[in-house]
């Protein structure tokens, strides 16, 4: 097998590449392909199922079987079309409605005509371009320290799907910049993501293992209890339970302070009997669960910090706002938080390419002045009448860089300022 040739793009870190699938959703078609090269065959070993369960599709008896080929006649004029969302059509996709539901074919039917319904309601079919084509997805590629978004793959020793999430890392200042609606389709993205590779590989293998995940609990603290977090939790949690079934294979929490028994108590009662009990708290003891680890991952799939050899390297999470100042970010629109001294300025840059509008709004806890300037000139093309601690306005421009300045007009205290600006390219020239 040899690498797909698929559209690329930098991250403006300089960070890995990011196949591109608004380009190409069909990409994982020519090929499987991992960190290192394709799936490999030479990993099939069974790992101790009193560590982790053995997958409910490796063997399945010949009731169940016939119950799959009965459900598909079932749900028949419900399966999208195969140009839409080809893998939906596999005996593993169907059977995980049925798994979901204990093989009672009503009740798993309920379940599958909800879940496409969902499917055409949210536009899943297009998610990849509608995700990649928002104003956040440089910006949350760059951030969410979790692996499977980086397009990197990892395997157990039975060819299980593997995982690595540091949620701990996350910055809960991330909810006051992107909206909770982008936040949940950057979930399902990844999710789709999973989906394409259980399909590959229940074509090689004729059944998918399930997933493990690893999350790193470390930098967990109080900040999480959050409502909006825990509403963010509560609604992907849901849409896992109905849209992405029976699939969870392991979850194992690690590193987890003793706030985490708070969060956990909470956000466990969003999920269902059967899911909760693929979930396992891991002490801090470094040396204990490297050993557990090991027995479960090939070291070339085993991160570097958890014991292994691979040198892959999640995006880092940690301060929102730092990010936000020393990101190169492309897109506008997105919401911005700093602090400006007292009797001090805060200047943003901004690049104009052809004829347009500028426009901005800001909240701030000092009285504030706001004017456009022509960066690397002292001439001033909007300048704001008068100050205040809130305030929107827009101004046309020719194509040249200007800076967005923000002047804290107090002599005694410092300010915080949110803002975000915005080009409107319908400007005629």
């Amino acid at each position: 097998l040899k690498r797909p040739e698929v559209s690329s793009r930098r991250d403006e870190s300089g960070g890995v590449m990011i196949p591109s699938m608004s380009d190409n959703s069909d990409w994982f078609d020519s090929a499987f392909v991992t960190a290192d090269g394709p799936i490999e065959e030479n990993l099939e070993q069974a790992i101790p199922t009193e560590l982790v369960p053995a997958s409910p599709y490796q063997a399945l008896t010949d009731r169940q079987k016939e119950t799959i080929t009965e459900f598909r006649q079932v749900v028949q004029d419900w399966i999208l079309p195969a140009t839409e969302d080809h893998y939906l059509h596999t005996d593993f996709y169907l059977a995980r409605y049925l798994q979901a539901r204990s093989w009672d074919i009503p009740q798993a039917k309920d379940m599958f005509i909800k879940a496409m319904t969902w499917r055409k309601e949210k536009d899943i079919a297009n998610i990849f371009s509608r995700v990649e084509g928002g104003e956040h997805f440089e910006l949350l590629s760059n951030y969410w320290p979790i692996s499977l978004c980086r397009q990197w793959d990892f395997w157990s020793y039975d060819n299980c799907f593997v995982s690595y999430q540091r949620s701990g890392t996350v910055d809960v200042s991330v909810m006051e910049t992107v909206p909770m609606k982008v936040l949940v389709d950057y979930h399902c993205y990844a999710m789709e993501i999973l989906e394409r590779k259980y399909a590959k590989i229940y074509k090689i293998k004729g059944f998918v293992p399930g997933q493990i995940i690893f999350e790193d609990m470390t930098g967990f603290g109080s900040s999480f209890l959050n409502p909006k977090i825990i509403d963010m939790v509560q609604q992907v949690s849901q849409i896992d339970s109905d849209y992405y079934p029976a699939i969870l294979r392991k979850f194992y929490f690690f590193n987890a302070p003793s706030v985490f028994t708070m969060f956990w108590n909470i956000v466990k009662k969003f999920i269902d009997k059967d899911t909760l009990a693929k979930f396992e708290v891991l002490g801090s003891n470094k040396e204990k669960n490297e050993e557990l680890f090991k027995k479960l991952v090939p070291p070339q799939y085993l991160l570097e910090c958890l014991g292994g050899t691979s040198s892959f390297k999640m995006p880092p999470g940690g301060s929102f706002n730092n990010l936000l100042q020393t990101l190169p970010i492309t897109s506008p629109g997105i919401l911005r938080k700093v602090k400006i001294d007292r009797n001090s300025s805060y200047a943003h840059t901004i690049s104009v390419e052809k004829a347009m509008n500028i426009s901005w709004e800001f909240e701030s806890s000092e009285e504030t002045k706001i004017y456009l300037q022509v960066t690397g000139s002292k001439k001033v093309v909007y300048k704001a009448e008068n100050k205040g601690k809130g305030d929107k306005g827009s101004q046309p421009v020719e194509p040249g860089s200007y800076k967005l300045v923000f002047s804290n007009s107090s002599f005694w205290n410092d300010s915080t300022l949110k803002y975000r600006y915005d080009l409107d390219v319908a400007v005629a020239q």
